[in-house]
């Protein structure tokens, strides 16, 4: 006679494929209408424009899955040890960057206070992909690398040390580093530093020489609004207002309380100042704060992506039809344990970088829910590109994630993935 609570497991299985089955076939239903035809480039700024990629009132979930492994399991990272907050950055088709912090912080004493220390490491790695599962492999030996000096601490603060990397390229085609470390000079406990990798190891078909950072340089803000920790800045290159030409520039997103964007000035100091991009509209709060939720511990971001309204070689990028894409996720504390609510938000891809759409809350397939934390995004081409800070509809992206500091996995999606059941901001 057959077991009655192996049958009950079967039907609550067969119960779960078919609701997922039915979100995705719902969501491509809803959404297949609008994804190649409701976006036209405007003849003026995209900044001004009131055209949308996606427009939905669905209050769904988002549900996403990875392209190379089409089961419903997470991709894991194969390396040990686990990298804490890792950051990826694709050096060729089948080559790749880790960045992350290793997970063992080191403990030491100053004016007999504790403090715990983190160290960054960073290994090459290929994925590796099989009919029910996908990794990430690491080649070589790691490299563990901190910059902490203890006269940079300041007093009363916890983790001290190099932490939270964030990989990406310049538009010069070089590998950088983002990454938070102590700052007794601004008096805060950690703020924002930037480096050329070039520093750190060597990259083939990248010369080392004119490196455009000798050594670490730190970010502060030139409107002098530094907060007691300033971390997990995102990254992106976008248009500057009013400029003639179709030159990109490094700008960065702040979060934690209130996302802000500030403008990079060049490489030619070791502290340098970023500029204010104001913001002139109600967007945040009537559009995104809305739905993420102001009354949150806190805001955090993953780098933002430049991302062309068309399948590679259909159109030609340009201020008009390009827009930005990230991760934006809200902190939330239940009974001591920190659960985020993501969601992919997009902006215009000129200054002042004014939001344009929300995504419905995020679920990644194989994860929990609500212990996931999406740290970083980057671009996963299929082939050689020129340019890798943009990417098309059909291109990939690769987010990385992490559980409660203990397991890192990455989950690879389609771009037009991330449009979908956006609601655009009026």
């Amino acid at each position: 006679m057959a077991d009655p609570f192996r049958w009950r497991l079967l039907l609550a299985s067969a119960v779960l494929l078919l609701f997922i089955v039915y979100s995705f076939t719902s969501s491509n239903r809803n959404s297949s209408n609008s994804q190649y035809t409701l976006y036209t480039a405007p003849e003026t700024d995209a900044s001004s424009s009131g055209h949308s990629y996606v427009t939905s009132d669905l209050d769904q979930i988002l549900l996403l899955s990875s392209v190379i492994n089409p089961w419903f399991t997470a991709n894991e990272f194969a390396s040990n040890p686990q990298p804490i907050y890792p950051s990826l950055l694709q050096l060729n088709e089948s080559k790749w960057l880790v960045a992350g912090r290793l997970p063992n912080l080191k403990n030491w004493t100053l004016d007999h206070k504790s403090y715990r220390s983190a160290q960054l490491f960073f290994c090459k790695a290929t994925v590796q992909s099989t009919d029910v599962a996908a990794s990430l492999e690491p080649e070589g030996s790691a490299v563990a690398w901190e910059q902490f000096e203890t006269e940079n601490v300041v007093r009363g603060c916890g983790i001290v040390g190099s932490d939270l990397p964030r990989l990406f390229w310049s538009k010069e085609g070089i590998p950088f580093l983002l990454f938070t470390s102590d700052s007794s000079e601004l008096g805060t406990c950690q703020s924002e530093w930037m480096l050329d990798l070039r520093n750190l190891l060597t990259f083939e078909g990248i010369p080392e020489e004119l490196k455009l950072l000798p050594t670490a340089m730190q970010l502060i803000k030139g409107d002098g609004k530094m907060k007691k920790l300033e971390s997990k800045w995102a990254p992106f290159y976008g248009y500057s207002l009013g400029r003639g030409d179709e030159e990109k520039n490094l700008y960065f997103m702040t979060g934690i309380e209130y996302p802000k964007f500030y403008k990079h000035e060049g490489y030619e100091k070791k502290l340098s100042a970023l500029t204010e991009e104001v913001q002139d509209d109600g967007r945040l709060e009537s559009c995104i704060l809305k739905r993420v939720g102001k009354d949150s511990n806190a805001i955090h971001l993953t780098q933002l992506l430049s991302v062309v309204l068309c399948n590679r070689g259909e159109c030609e990028p340009n201020k008009n039809n390009t827009i930005l894409l990230n991760i934006m996720q809200s902190e939330h504390n239940r009974g001591g344990r920190k659960l985020y609510s993501p969601y992919v938000i997009t902006y215009f891809g000129i200054s002042p970088f004014s939001f344009r759409s929300i995504s419905p809350l995020v679920m990644y397939a194989g994860l929990g829910a609500e212990s996931t934390y999406s740290h970083s995004i980057t671009w996963y081409f299929d082939g050689e590109v020129t340019d890798k800070n943009i990417g098309y509809l059909n291109d990939k992206v690769i987010i990385t994630l992490v559980i409660r500091e203990e397991k890192a996995f990455f989950m690879d999606v389609r771009a037009s993935d991330l449009l979908k059941q956006h609601r655009y901001c009026e």
